[in-house]
């Protein structure tokens, strides 16, 4: 894509947002191209003003927030945001790339462990990408864990059954034992499993599609659709949808149909990614981040020119803190 045509896109987006302020789709158009540009104080203060405005969390937002945070090397700030996307989705793959580069600009030795662990939950696309980029293989015995076949054998069902009793708490791990349970046309015992997992994780994209997909096989097609729209809220770029495409009743709108094919082309966040990452290795254990005063020139010549007035909170500060609070589950002072 080239550059002009992202400026041409970005003033059409800023303009969408302007008319439809709550669309999830449209608003993740702008958060796009806004990185795509750089324009990191616009992006901070747009993902902040739409996450306060939306009832349903939705994890593509709280990454772009915490990327412009990153980018402004709020690391504070950031590693709030990683918690708080991995309190609705610990499957997140960008929030394990992010957690590493937060490590990476603090002079850390765990940030590979994050990249590696990214790994388990990327597509195969973006899995292939981000292993050629940083050099690195993903763990197949682990991997293994987490993309669970359609036909389960017992030796996979005790390899997930070991690894839980290793990792208890950790949520991914159980989602995997009730997908195997679903397969093995286990329903009642896979739906029991993921519905007290998704109690504590109401959002979680791959247990509620897990969940859709258990309704789906027990014939309850109301249930079914009612999973659905809680996944497609949460995530719109979803990668678990896809065998519930015959239950999403709206036909995809544009910006929607716009928004993935970005993300299958020049993915935001992984380009992101890549350029923090480039950045940050060439400065070694300095800690400086990259300027961006050729990107506030533009901004403020595009800020002009689309004469936009942008509502944001001023308590930045206790929103955040609010974050630390739900992070402690301490949920009446949040």
């Amino acid at each position: 894509m080239m550059e002009y045509t992202l400026y041409d896109k970005l003033g059409i987006a800023r303009n969408d947002v302007l008319n439809k302020p709550f669309s999830v789709n449209l608003n993740l158009l702008l958060f796009s191209y806004l990185t795509l540009l750089k324009f990191y104080d616009e992006l901070l203060d747009r993902t902040m003003s739409f996450i306060m405005s939306v009832f349903i969390p939705c994890t593509v937002a709280e990454d772009f927030r915490t990327a412009a945070c990153i980018a402004k090397e709020n690391l504070k700030d950031a590693e709030i945001q990683v918690r708080y996307i991995n309190s609705i989705d610990p499957e997140d793959p960008y929030s394990y790339l992010f957690n590493g580069l937060i490590e990476f600009l603090k002079g850390g030795r765990s940030f590979q462990e994050e990249f590696r662990q990214s790994l388990m939950f990327l597509s195969p696309n973006e899995r292939e990408e981000l292993e050629k980029f940083l050099s690195i293989s993903a763990d197949k015995e682990k991997l293994e864990l987490y993309k669970i076949p359609d036909i389960v054998t017992e030796d996979m069902t005790e390899k997930v059954n070991i690894a839980i009793q290793n990792n208890p708490y950790y949520p991914p791990l159980k989602v995997s034992l009730a997908e195997i349970l679903m397969k093995k046309e286990d329903f009642e015992a896979a739906k029991e499993k993921i519905t007290a997992i998704i109690s504590q994780y109401p959002f979680y994209p791959r247990a509620t599609a897990l969940l859709a997909n258990i309704y789906k096989r027990m014939g309850k097609s109301v249930e079914t659709k009612s999973a659905i729209n809680n996944l497609l809220a949460t995530n719109p770029l979803t990668i678990y949808d896809n065998d519930l495409k015959e239950f999403i009743d709206e036909k995809e709108p544009a910006e929607a149909e716009e928004l993935k094919n970005l993300f299958e082309t020049n993915n935001p966040l992984m380009a992101f990614f890549k350029d923090m990452y480039k950045k940050i290795e060439s400065r070694g254990s300095e800690k400086e981040v990259p300027s961006t005063e050729e990107s506030k020139v533009l901004q403020s010549g595009n800020e002009a020119e689309e004469n936009i007035e942008l509502q944001v909170p001023t308590e930045k500060n206790h929103f955040d803190l609010g974050f630390e609070f739900l992070d402690k589950k301490e949920y009446e002072k949040a």
